[in-house]
Order: structure tokens, then C-alpha cells, then sequence
């Protein structure tokens, strides 16, 4: 016989009955009653268990869904912000109405040829008028019209985010009306913290949420305690590297040079021996002396 299975007894009929290791509740094959069996100390333990592990997990699915659902909404509004901040303004006058440069160029070209209708030069002037009137009226009506599809484009699109985002605030409202966040208790919410509460009772560590809720109490201040020492730990690694900063800038060769300033003394000894030598009339070694200064005044 499987070890999960329990022989009972019918207390109507005395037939054998089996129960599974999940079951609680039988009805007798030979007289129909419905008989339930007796759970011991640990199968009780075991089935509350069992029981709150569900209540559990179910809260930490919600806590899940409530944090992709928040964020989904973050997400839209984002994206709604970024399509009103990059929405197209209107059309212009001319955009909307390219002919009227047309227009005044007929009207123009007209007065300057009624002018005087003897003057070859004013007709010229006239007709030069018109002919310049009809390049800026095409590039104003395809100025006009593409600007026209994008902005119809980028209303869809706001349009479209403002859908998603009422949508997502939406999704968002309703469910946090059916999540009871009152199930687990305040400071036992993060996700970490669900985590471990599922294991405990996965383990049959508790039986109980009081229980389980002490423990975790242990698992808090148990995690409190290791951030404090891996702060601790940070802390001294700084002073510690802040200490064999400040030895090695104090540290002085067997000739009294400090060591962080020897590239400064090399730069004098070399801008030195030019000048004696007449190489250089002095400049390098001023220049020298100059930039060693400036570094002793910036490090201290």
C-alpha cells in the first residue's frame, strides 16, 4: 500500500476505507455514508500550511500584477507627455491658403501693368511678378499639405497614448479596487519579504500567519543586520584607501623629494640644465618653476 493513503474504518458499516493523503472527506462504498477523517496534530499543521500558502502566493501574484499594472501606466503616461510635447502646431496662413500669394502677385502684376500699358518694361516687370509667384505658390501648397499629413499623423497618435492611458488607469483603478492589501499585514509587503513567507510555509516552517509573521521578524532583522555590516564594511574600505592616499602623497625619496612632486622636480632639473648650457634663455625653466607652484596651491 502506498505510503499516502490511511485505513479507516466506516463507524456506520465498519468497511475499510482509504483516504489519500489529500482527501478528508469519503463516502463509503458498501452503506453511502459520508465519513470524514480525523486529521493528527501534524496533518493539521500541515493543511493549514497548505492553506495559507495559498492566501500567500495569490497575494504576492497580485502584488505582481498590481506593480506591472503601475507601471504599465507610468509607461503611457510617458508616452503621452513626450507625443503632446512633440505634437505639430497649426497651419500657417499662406500654408493653408498657398493661392493668396498667387493672387496678390496677380493683383500686382496687374496694377504695375496698368500703370502704362505703352511701357515694355513694366509689362516685363508685370509678367516677372507672376511667373515668381508661381514657384512660391507650389512649394507653399507641398509645404502646406505635408505638414497637413503629419499633423493628422501626430493627432492619431496622441489620440492613440491618450486611449492607452485612460485604459491602463483604468485596468489600474479596478484592480486595486479587487486587490485587499489588508490580507498581509503593513511591513510584511515587499516582494522579498512574500518570498520568504512562501518558502516558510512551502517547508512547513509554520502553520500559522503569526507564526509565519515571527519568523519573518527574524528574517528582517537578520537582513538589517548583514546591510549594516556591508555598510560598515564600505565605510572602512573608503577610509582605508583615504589613508594610503594621504601616506603615499606624504611619502619623501632618500633625497627629500616628496614622491607625488618629483615630476615637477624633474621638469626643474632638466628646464636648469638647458638654461645653463644656453640652449634655452630661461623660459622652460620659468615655466617650470611656474607649473610646480600651481601644483603645491591646487593640492593644498
Amino acid at each position: 500500500m502506498s505510503a499516502d493513503v490511511k485505513e479507516y474504518q466506516c463507524p456506520s458499516c465498519g468497511a475499510d476505507l482509504h483516504f489519500a493523503e489529500d482527501q478528508f472527506m469519503i463516502t463509503c462504498s458498501y452503506c453511502g455514508a459520508r465519513v470524514e477523517r480525523e486529521l493528527d496534530r501534524n496533518e493539521h499543521d500541515k493543511v493549514s500550511a497548505r492553506k495559507q500558502l495559498k492566501t500567500v502566493k495569490k497575494y504576492y501574484d497580485d502584488t505582481l500584477t498590481l506593480h506591472n499594472l503601475q507601471k504599465k501606466r507610468d509607461r503611457a503616461k510617458q508616452r503621452l507627455k513626450l507625443c503632446s510635447e512633440n505634437s505639430l502646431s497649426e497651419l500657417t496662413l499662406l500654408e493653408k491658403h498657398p493661392y493668396i500669394v498667387f493672387a496678390a502677385a496677380f493683383v500686382l502684376s496687374v496694377a504695375v501693368f496698368l500703370f502704362d500699358t505703352r511701357s515694355v518694361g513694366l509689362r516685363v516687370v508685370s509678367l516677372l511678378i507672376l511667373l515668381a509667384s508661381l514657384p512660391v505658390f507650389v512649394v507653399q501648397f507641398k509645404k502646406g499639405r505635408d505638414k497637413k499629413q503629419l499633423i493628422d499623423q501626430s493627432a492619431k497618435r496622441l489620440d492613440m497614448t491618450q486611449k492607452e492611458f485612460v485604459k491602463a488607469g483604468d485596468e489600474l483603478e479596478k484592480f486595486e479596487k479587487s486587490f485587499d492589501i489588508s490580507v498581509i499585514p503593513d511591513g510584511y509587503r515587499e516582494i522579498k519579504t512574500l518570498e520568504y513567507m512562501i518558502h516558510v510555509f512551502e517547508t512547513y516552517q509554520a502553520a500559522t500567519m503569526g507564526e509565519c509573521l515571527k519568523l519573518c521578524d527574524e528574517y528582517l532583522a537578520q537582513q538589517r543586520l548583514e546591510d549594516m555590516k556591508r555598510q560598515q564594511l564600505a565605510r572602512v574600505m573608503m577610509i582605508s584607501q583615504s589613508m594610503k592616499r594621504d601616506r603615499e602623497s606624504n611619502a619623501v625619496s632618500s633625497d627629500g623629494i616628496p614622491f607625488m612632486k618629483r615630476g615637477s622636480f624633474a621638469e626643474i632639473v632638466m628646464a636648469k640644465k638647458k638654461a645653463d648650457s644656453g640652449r634655452d634663455a630661461g623660459a622652460d625653466l620659468m615655466m617650470a618653476l611656474a607649473k610646480a607652484s600651481a601644483d603645491g596651491k591646487n593640492k593644498e
